[in-house]
């Protein structure tokens, strides 16, 4: 994908972003490779953030280990920022040292799926038996 490519599709996920208008997004990006998804991510980011108009207010990491990220060919973690424009206050309120629950965040169960975008009928990430599963994924 060359630079001109690159900045069109940033160009569209961006507009769609910012209008809040649904968008296919899978139709845009399944084929690219890692490499060029990042490089349309980055391209997303400075569009958004372009003049000051959003900011980064975190990250978010998934696919953290090998066994997670190797059955999708991923040369590591998956990544991206969260912006100060997508935070909202939930209300909730939890006393000073109140044991969260691990569990699973709902972007896990998100970037999981995206095997799905690549033309597999089955989910490399098949969990196991009680474990939580997401569309096309099967109990081992």
């Amino acid at each position: 994908m060359d630079a001109k490519e690159i900045d069109a599709l940033a160009k569209t996920i961006a507009d769609a972003r910012q209008s809040k208008k649904p968008m296919d997004v899978a139709g845009a990006i399944g084929d690219l490779s890692e490499s060029d998804a990042y490089k349309v991510q980055f391209a997303v980011h400075d569009k958004i953030c372009a003049g000051g108009a959003d900011k980064v207010a975190g990250w978010k990491v998934a696919l953290t280990l090998p066994h997670q990220y190797e059955p999708l060919r991923l040369s590591g973690p998956v990544f991206a920022c969260i912006y100060q424009s997508g935070i909202r206050q939930s209300g909730a309120a939890f006393e000073s040292g109140y044991p969260l629950k691990p569990g699973i965040a709902t972007f896990h169960a998100t970037l999981s799926s995206a095997v799905h975008f690549t033309g597999r009928f089955f989910s490399l990430l098949t969990p196991l038996r009680p474990g939580p599963r997401h569309c096309g994924q099967f109990s081992a």
